[in-house]
């Protein structure tokens, strides 16, 4: 779980550094799949987060 904008930004520059330095090529396309919904499924909890907070 994230608590600031800080984190999100920190956890998708990780992310986005594997992608970078190709580490993904190494996995079969099942488990890459799989983290990008991963990924996704946290970017769009934060961002539901964020905008109930501003309601």
């Amino acid at each position: 779980m994230v608590d600031s904008e800080d984190e999100i930004f920190a956890l998708l520059s990780h992310e986005f550094g594997h992608v970078y330095l190709n580490h993904y090529a190494s996995n079969d396309v099942k488990t890459a799949g799989e983290s990008a919904a991963a990924l996704t499924t946290l970017a769009w909890s934060y961002a539901n987060k964020r905008a109930s907070a501003t309601e």
